[in-house]
């Protein structure tokens, strides 16, 4: 980590895995960091952690204060992600995970929590007022979950293509 103030000492954190794309929080405490997946190779039998790790898809979530970090293997590689403003909470999509799902990423205590939904999910996005995060998906006739992002409570909505199938 390292202050561009220049004010605080360069922080070394060990990732366990080598890094593909950061992005910070809005509020500047936490940083998401995607990882890069070696593919394995079938030829060498490998099952060490460490090979384990290095062979699965995953993100890891940074205190940016403490230099702490957690890393967290995924079955595949990971969507788009909303952070909400408040800094308590990331959800992050997995469309290529069946059952398809969303994760909300707890930022402080650092636990995860997946959340079903009924289709692929193609984006993601939070409504502030309302404290809920939604999720556009898949669907021939149109699909937006909408999940709590508390209670982490599902609702979903489909059929508002229909018009777009009405012909004179």
């Amino acid at each position: 980590i390292l202050d561009l103030t220049g004010k605080m000492p360069i922080k070394v954190i060990n990732l366990h895995k080598t890094i593909n794309a950061v992005a910070f929080h809005p509020t500047g405490r936490k940083a998401y960091v995607l990882h890069n997946r070696i593919a394995p190779n079938p030829s060498i039998p490998d099952v060490t952690q460490d090979a384990i790790t290095a062979h699965s898809y995953g993100y890891s979530v940074v205190d940016l204060a403490s230099a702490t970090s957690t890393l967290q293997l995924t079955p595949s590689q990971p969507g788009s992600l909303a952070a909400l403003p408040d800094g308590t909470a990331m959800f992050l999509l997995f469309p290529d995970v069946y059952p398809y799902q969303v994760q909300r990423i707890d930022l402080i205590g650092f636990s995860v929590d997946p959340v079903e939904i009924g289709s692929k999910p193609t984006g993601i996005g939070f409504v502030k007022m309302a404290k809920q995060v939604f999720v556009s998906q898949v669907h021939p006739e149109g699909r937006m979950t909408f999940i709590d992002w508390t209670s982490l409570h599902v609702k979903s909505v489909t059929g508002y293509e229909l018009n777009s199938s009405i012909w004179e």
